[in-house]
């Protein structure tokens, strides 16, 4: 009898649980810590509470999984919501609904500090629900502030006498927000830990440094292309223009050729009229060569001709790429001729996913000028305030807020519901 050959087949099987389980972690405690003080309006509170809801939708709620609680600070902090409180998304969604914003008659300072004591005492307080057993990587607070701190040097103190085992998220909400005080408050890292409020970018984050590294439901990327649009109209100053020019753009320029190997930039500058400088390209010496060559005009500056022309710059034909995010620059005072009519241009930025921020350099202001109305201008045309950055003199921390910008986390929502 002949005999036959036998063939084994070794069969691996995929187990989707398990890697779902890898997008999930935890447990673990997130404390939102909301700035109620005399600072902060209904818009913003709203805005505050919205954002709240939104990152919730994201976490797997629960006493396995992640609690949170909620607190509001001024003069006092005031707990609101307990970690064992709610133990579902639902429940905890409509108990952030209905928390309201105090009297302006019961806030008052803004005192950061004490805030920042009081919740780094509470991750660790069994009392409240926060679970102090186990082997925690981190214990999270995000803090949604505008950066207007009263205490601002003991602030940054106690951000950074925080335990080892806390991590602090600093997400920027107000009508003005000062980006240097929250990037000295956040907890430090090669991307800081500052966002806006208005996307997903901390919650993606979030997930993106938690998730066990065989996770593929999240990836980082710097594939953006980014428009530097220069005003030079009579407008600006000698040494606005100078410091923009010698400083912003120069260590922007330095900071991408280190970090983001797949940013493109391209270079306008605009008075009545825009000339194009320099269209996309990954050489970042072009930043530093071609910046020098932007002169102070004697006209006054079109900044709607320049934003609709910024429209037009993402496109093949300008070295554009299709699949990148898009990014404009505009720097300038705020100074501008015909300020209502320039809104319109940047809702058709928006309106093509192109992203907009405004860089205000005015090392002239000594406090003695009263430029409101300037800034004012800016904050129309911007769909956040976080977008308007102010630069006085000391840039560095402005600079490392902006990376945000060129650096996008990008995760799967269906991995972690």
């Amino acid at each position: 009898m002949k005999k036959t050959k036998q063939k084994i087949y070794f069969v691996q099987f995929y187990d989707y649980h398990r890697f779902l389980s890898d997008c999930r972690p935890g447990p673990l405690d997130i404390l939102f810590l909301i700035d109620k003080s005399s600072s902060q309006n209904d818009h913003s509170w709203n805005s505050s509470l919205q954002y709240i809801k939104d990152v919730v939708d994201y976490l797997p709620i629960g006493e396995n999984d992640i609690q949170v609680a909620v607190a509001t600070y001024s003069r006092d902090t005031e707990l609101l919501i307990s970690f064992d409180q709610y133990q579902n998304r639902s429940n905890l969604s409509q108990a952030i609904s209905a928390l309201s914003l105090p009297e302006a008659t019961e806030r008052g300072p803004t005192l950061t500090s004490h805030a920042l004591k009081w919740a780094d005492k509470t991750l660790y307080n069994k009392s409240v629900g926060a679970r102090v057993y186990g082997a925690f990587k981190y214990r999270y607070i995000f803090l949604l502030t505008d950066g207007l701190s009263t205490d601002r040097q003991d602030a940054v103190k106690a951000a950074r006498n925080l335990q080892n085992g806390v991590r602090l998220y600093v997400i920027g909400i107000g009508d003005q927000i000062a980006h240097s005080e929250l990037y000295k408050l956040a907890s430090k890292s090669d991307q800081p830990y500052v966002f806006s409020s208005d996307n997903q970018a901390a919650i993606n984050r979030f997930w993106h440094d938690e998730t066990d590294k065989e996770c593929l439901a999240c990836n980082a990327t710097s594939y953006v292309d980014l428009l530097f649009l220069m005003d030079a109209s009579v407008n600006m100053t000698s040494s606005q223009l100078q410091l923009t020019i010698t400083s912003v753009i120069h260590k922007v320029g330095n900071y991408l050729t280190d970090s983001h190997t797949d940013v493109h930039v391209a270079m306008a500058s605009y008075s009545d009229d825009v000339t194009l400088l320099f269209p996309f390209t990954d050489c970042m010496q072009e930043l530093h060569s071609k910046s020098q060559k932007i002169y102070g005009d004697d006209k006054e500056g079109n900044t709607s001709r320049a934003l609709s022309f910024s429209k037009g710059m993402f496109s093949k034909e300008h070295g554009a790429r299709e699949d990148a995010q898009k990014v404009v620059f505009l720097f300038s005072n705020g100074l501008w001729a015909s300020p209502d009519d320039i809104p319109e241009y940047a809702r058709q930025l928006y309106a093509e996913d192109i992203e907009l921020s405004v860089i205000v350099v005015d090392p002239d202001d000594d406090g003695s000028n009263d430029d409101s109305s300037n800034l004012d201008n800016v904050l129309k045309i911007l769909k956040n305030p976080y977008n308007m950055y102010y630069v006085k003199e000391d840039m560095s921390s402005v600079l490392k807020v902006l990376s945000h910008t060129t650096r996008v986390y990008e995760c799967e929502k269906r991995y972690f519901n």
